[in-house]
């Protein structure tokens, strides 16, 4: 049976809850309240270095509430915060916007996006092969099933799987295909007729006739289930080239033209399955993960008790260091490797800020909590093979050793999506246990270093929120075609991984553009008290947005912590995207276009100068 862990400890004077608009400030007078709880939210199925939990803060100051939960999870996606933050307003009264639930980004904290699961892919195509023609529902459920068993058992029982299963292979019966299987067809279809008799199937961009041709062929295909897409094609498809005055192919090379789309449809469809399948599997893992959030929030609520706050800051260097690199050849590479001679210099900054606010029992002033900040990617572990919240966890311990075994430390992960903890320029660094130490025990050292200087905060408990729509990003056209043609082809002369995140990045967005060409992005700012604000994203964002965003702020202490509320892939700075097509997995794997960061910058920058304004 799963252990369930409380620590209850009242905290007083965190405002870290979201609200749509500015949610009034408490009375001046009004004291604060603060209350915490730690849950283990450890999963199943593989061993457990030491327990991932949940950490809830519940603030209060007068009419104000809000609330934050820091999970050690890899990410927190909408499926399950959503749930959270409803009921945490129904049952607490805290507003749904003014809850905010992040994940700290452990890598060894379990929940990817399935569509983004390399086990997943090899699975499906080892049993699928390129077979789609003669599909059954019956046989995408067992193939389902055995690729989820793969990909996620350790997180999902068995009877969960098959029920996912069978509702994806359901859907798969009773609606068409996916939206670009026709335009699949139409492409391959207009390749062929651009060709001269006989050749072979080289990629070409077709001719103007034949679009036409092909576009007319492609929509007799519309409404055709998925499962029969393929032998549908394999049978019309002769008479509708006839009637368009195209001669008829002989029988190798309609075999040849089906399996030719038999291979783009197959590279499809596991995104397909996958994007389908994702938010029944977030669903289940939702059933069981939202409970102990939920939990977590309530004990703190029970706990509120009055505090005082002391924030404060110092920089940490040789611990974070940019993982993208210009390189010789004129690419950017993404953990190019250390001491790789091909190296010229990193393509960014890092930002050494530890950022902290401890909040002390207000009678005896004795230090309850500190909730910190460092951008640094929470993956020093390394592939480790079992449960743990990686550096973090020896902030807390180190923290323990200061202020007793009563003492939470609550750690977000700042602006870190082009940051990581490797040196290049040494060749003797191992990840795991004693690398997470270091970097655990380098910031608690920082900020029981700065904690003496640390400056007395007068609590005014305040938050904005906004929520706005961003353009998803374009591609070129050729990009679009190299995707959708299922090429081997190398674009850009880039690793083989790198070439299948563009093309898993093109086929996404090219299919969800037509129902929604923007995408929300959800920023909140919470004001602790005059002088410290704290600021939580989605996604993950390059270092250079968190640094121009402290920098602008009009607080003295600011801190950002991202992955907050969602999560999937990154968001660049323009400065990044504009250093060209050959570029790193973090400019490659993100769904916005270039304008995004920009646009989080001023949209932050407005909420925190209005906050301070209305102090």
């Amino acid at each position: 049976m799963k252990r369930l862990w409380l620590v209850i400890i009242a905290l007083a004077g965190l405002g870290l809850l979201f609200g749509s608009g500015l949610t009034a400030a408490a009375e001046p007078l009004a004291e604060m309240l603060a209350g915490l709880a730690v849950v283990d939210i450890t999963p199943g199925g593989i061993p457990t270095l030491d327990p991932l939990l949940a950490k809830a803060i519940v603030l209060q100051q007068g009419e104000v509430k809000a609330a934050l939960v820091l999970c050690d999870r890899c990410q927190i996606f909408s499926e399950t915060s959503e749930v959270v933050r409803k009921a945490a307003e129904a049952e607490l009264g805290i507003p749904y916007e003014n809850i905010a639930i992040a994940a700290t980004h452990t890598h060894q904290g379990r929940d990817r996006r399935i569509w983004s699961d390399q086990n997943l892919s090899n699975k499906l195509g080892k049993i699928m092969g390129e077979r789609l023609a003669g599909k059954t529902a019956a046989e995408l459920t067992e193939i389902l099933t055995i690729a989820l068993l793969a990909s996620a058992g350790e997180e999902l029982p068995e009877t969960a799987l098959q029920r996912l299963a069978d509702d994806l292979s359901n859907d798969l019966a009773a609606n068409p295909a996916p939206g670009s299987y026709p335009g699949i067809l139409e492409r391959v279809v207009g390749e062929i007729l651009s060709q001269e008799a006989g050749a072979g199937f080289e990629e070409q961009a077709p001719g103007e006739d034949a679009r036409a041709t092909a576009k007319m062929i492609a929509q007799e295909f519309t409404e055709i289930p998925a499962t029969q897409f393929a032998a549908q094609v394999a049978e019309k498809l002769p008479p509708l080239l006839a009637r368009a005055g195209v001669k008829m192919l002989d029988e190798k090379r309609m075999e040849d033209l089906v399996k030719e789309l038999n291979h783009r449809l197959y590279l499809d469809f596991k995104h397909y399955l996958c994007r389908m399948l994702w938010p029944l599997y977030s669903a289940e893992i939702s059933k069981t993960l939202s409970p102990q959030i939920i939990s977590g929030i309530v004990a703190a609520q029970a706990a509120l008790r009055p505090v005082s706050l002391k924030a404060g800051s110092g920089e940490l260097l040789g611990h974070a260091f940019n993982r993208r690199f210009f390189m010789q050849d004129g690419s950017i590479k993404y953990n190019p490797g250390s001491m790789n001679p091909k190296i010229v210099r990193p393509a960014g900054p890092i930002d050494p800020e530890v950022s902290f606010i401890f909040f002390n029992n207000a009678q005896d002033q004795q230090p309850l909590a500190c909730v910190s900040t460092y951008a640094l990617h929470v993956c020093t572990m390394g592939g480790i093979g079992k449960f743990t919240a990686d550096y973090p966890v020896y902030i807390q311990r180190a923290l323990e050793k200061e202020f007793g075994a009563d003492f939470v430390s609550i750690f977000g992960q700042s602006a870190c999506g082009d940051i990581n903890h490797v040196d290049v320029s040494r060749n003797d660094q191992e990840d795991g246990p004693e690398a997470a130490a270091f970097h655990g025990e380098g910031i608690a050292e920082v900020i029981l270093a700065q904690l003496p200087t640390a400056e007395e905060s007068r609590p005014s408990l305040a938050v904005l929120r906004e929520v706005f729509e961003v353009p998803l990003k374009s591609f070129p056209e050729e990009e679009i075609a190299w995707a959708m043609s299922g090429s081997d082809r190398n674009l850009y002369n880039e690793e083989k991984y790198l070439m299948s995140t563009r093309r898993d990045d093109i086929l996404e967005l090219e299919r969800l553009r037509p129902q929604s060409p923007t995408l929300p992005i959800e920023v909140q700012v919470f004001r602790l008290s005059d002088e410290v604000a704290i600021i939580t994203l989605p996604y993950e964002y390059f270092v250079e947005i968190g640094m121009a965003i402290k920098a602008a702020s009009p607080f003295k202490h600011t801190m950002i912590i991202e992955l907050a509320n969602d999560a999937y892939g990154y968001i660049p700075s323009r400065a990044a995207i504009a250093q060209g097509k050959r570029n790193s997995l973090n400019v490659v794997w993100s769904r916005y276009g270039p304008e995004c960061s920009d646009m989080v910058i001023a949209t932050t920058v407005k909420l925190l100068q209005e906050l301070k304004a209305n102090l």
